[in-house]
């Protein structure tokens, strides 16, 4: 990975390896924060104002006081100007935390926010298909309970963060997470889509997933595309072994189809052709052969 050199906190570009937050932060103590992911090539980010719009309803969700500049144009010439400060040219993550800044124990005193944007180099500029297909299986140790504050990403990802070990020690790829109800919900790190003949399923919001930027995009892309979309789905695990692809998406890596799930196999069709229609909705790649 590409060690960036500098960050930007409340647009002050400072250099990365200095001390910024101190023991009583509420992020770091309370996980008091909201957070965005994003893709940037060539200095410019994809998806930036669904971003931000995403951004400030959590803010609201989580009763943060939302500054009157945070704003798509603000985040867009910050992003830029940290880009080039590191030199990243290429594909970028980009990722954007916002924290409530306020002193008091769990119950802050006020609800003024801080940002802090962060960056690194991406190996590849635009969105790749994985060569090797995911392995998958479903993580039952934990349940994703749904409720008002399912749709957030922010510190508070501990589930995720032991669903991501439970891959590594169990030699999986990714691994499906789901709710109370026995319904598929997302992965640790990606929301997942089904597709059966001509039709593309993905679970609805009330099903616990967060409401992820490619989700979004893609609902838009494969309806044009001709398929027939269900994005409020109530999918049974049962739903896995039935369909003929699965595929999940996030902002940074776009697509990543999968290969198996015990001893069912998947295809890569449809996953192939969204991604070449993602990559021209993303980057306006139109006539790309990619």
């Amino acid at each position: 990975m590409h060690e960036s050199k500098f960050i930007c906190y409340n647009g002050e570009y400072l250099h990365a390896g200095e001390p910024l937050l101190h023991a009583g932060n509420r992020a770091f103590r309370f996980h008091d924060t909201v957070s965005e992911d994003m893709h940037a090539y060539g200095t410019e980010p994809q998806f930036l104002d669904w971003h931000v719009e995403r951004l400030l309803s959590n803010m609201q969700l989580l009763s943060m006081e939302i500054p009157v500049h945070y704003n798509a144009e603000v985040f867009r010439t910050c992003i830029i100007k940290l880009l080039m400060k590191n030199r990243i040219f290429g594909g970028a993550a980009v990722h954007l935390a916002v924290f409530r800044d306020s002193p008091g124990s769990l119950i802050p005193e006020q609800n003024h926010v801080s940002f802090v944007l962060d960056c690194h180099k991406l190996e590849n500029n635009f969105y790749e298909l994985n060569t090797q297909g995911y392995v998958i299986d479903v993580y039952r140790q934990t349940i994703r309970f749904r409720n008002r504050f399912s749709s957030l990403w922010n510190a508070s990802a501990q589930l995720f963060i032991m669903a991501g070990i439970h891959n590594r020690q169990n030699g999986l790829d990714a691994c499906v997470l789901i709710n109370e109800k026995g319904g598929i919900v997302e992965s640790a790190d990606s929301n997942i889509f089904l597709v059966k003949d001509s039709s593309v399923l993905t679970p609805g919001i009330g099903e616990g997933c967060i409401p992820g930027i490619i989700r979004r995009a893609m609902i838009e892309i494969c309806g044009k595309a001709g398929f027939r979309v269900n994005d409020q789905c109530m999918l049974p695990i049962q739903a896995l072994e039935d369909a003929d692809e699965v595929f999940m998406t996030n902002a940074i890596n776009g697509i990543r189809w999968t290969g198996a799930y015990k001893q069912k196999r998947y295809y890569k069709k449809a996953a192939q052709l969204l991604l070449k229609q993602l990559n021209e909705f993303a980057f306006n790649l139109q006539g790309s052969a990619r």
